[in-house]
């Protein structure tokens, strides 16, 4: 026990420690960078942008990739991605950087070695030689902070590191992201003149193939807090992204209800803000036909030997090895109290 008077003796010290702490700008910052996304507006601007009256239109600066504008591929983890940028890879007038937001930050050139289900990928960094000056505007937490933005939202540093690596592109820049569907409003805002490309799979398939990296959750399991699960970041999705969709907020669900709530959101946000949007088992049965009309729709010019050619790069083959897991009926249980639950959260209007 503190004698009494001892205590009335600390205590002015430690006031006075307290209030000097809070006052500084280092905890002003660090509560700040905490807790900032608490104070983003739930109402858009109603401002219009006006011209500069003031500048003169002789000299003003146009985009120096309006004759090779960059090709963005949006979507989730497990959905066939790295087949497609492999096959933009394969192309002669592209320079295709994969996953440019994954924190291995393949522009240190460290030599990864690559997973065994990406048939016929030997390295993923090879676009990334020479750019090892990227690492001074690259942002660890992009991987999992701040996932939903809005055309609003401000990040110098995102923009500066996208551009960076078009302006590096010797080629027509392709960047395959897995970590921007939620931030497509963000992206078309800052990149205008791009063409976005989303890619999309059925979403019990999906749920299989993440599964591979981790022990299947038994069909009555619920996410207790701090149980070490990942499922390609799930449950760290889902807690970075429960400030805008309260839904998601993992304890007490089954994993494949996130799954599924974050892939509706991807498929909407896709649908919404892509030129192009290709369904996975689409392009794997009919790749000729699906990729000629992406080619087209991206002014790529590709002629039907070279995508016979490509043709050969795809192994992919429609599975519905989710039936393995569980059956249909607990699969549309479970998709039906989540779209219940979407339907009423946009309804109202948020976010």
């Amino acid at each position: 026990m503190i004698p009494i008077k001892l205590k009335q003796l600390l205590k002015k010290p430690v006031y006075r420690l307290t209030d000097y702490i809070v006052r500084s700008d280092y905890f002003r910052e660090l509560f700040w960078q905490t807790f900032r996304d608490l104070h983003r507006p739930n109402t858009p601007t109603r401002l219009n942008y006006l011209d500069n009256p003031y500048e003169d239109d002789s000299s003003a600066v146009s985009s120096g990739h309006a004759t090779r504008a960059p090709i963005f591929i949006t979507a989730r983890f497990r959905s066939g991605s790295t087949f497609l940028w492999q096959v933009f890879r394969q192309l002669e007038r592209v320079t295709a950087y994969y996953e440019p937001l994954n924190e291995n930050q393949w522009f240190l050139n460290r030599g990864y070695g690559t997973d065994d289900t990406h048939i016929g990928v030997d390295n993923y960094d090879t676009e990334y030689q020479g750019l090892s000056r990227l690492s001074e505007c690259y942002n660890p937490t992009w991987v999992n902070r701040n996932l939903y933005m809005t055309a609003r939202d401000h990040d110098p540093a995102l923009f500066t590191y996208i551009n960076a690596l078009i302006d590096a592109a010797e080629e027509r820049p392709v960047l395959q992201f897995n970590r921007m569907d939620l931030r497509l409003a963000w992206l078309a805002a800052q990149f205008p003149e791009a063409r976005i490309v989303h890619l999309y799979r059925h979403p019990r398939e999906q749920w299989m193939s993440i599964l591979k990296d981790g022990r299947e959750p038994p069909k009555d399991y619920r996410y207790r807090q701090n149980d070490p699960l990942d499922y390609f970041y799930l449950i760290n999705w889902a807690k970075d992204l429960r400030l805008h969709f309260p839904f998601l907020e993992p304890e007490g669900q089954h994993p494949y209800a996130i799954h599924f709530y974050l892939w509706r959101l991807s498929h909407m946000a896709g649908k919404q803000h892509a030129h192009v949007s290709i369904c996975y088992e689409k392009l794997i049965t009919d790749f000729t036909g699906v990729a000629s009309q992406l080619f087209s729709a991206l002014d790529l010019s590709v002629s039907p030997g070279e995508i016979d050619r490509l043709a050969g790069l795809n192994a992919g083959r429609v599975k519905e090895s989710w039936r393995q897991y569980a059956d249909p009926d607990w699969f549309r249980e479970i998709e039906a109290s989540c779209d219940r639950v979407l339907r009423l959260f946009l309804k109202a209007g948020r976010p």
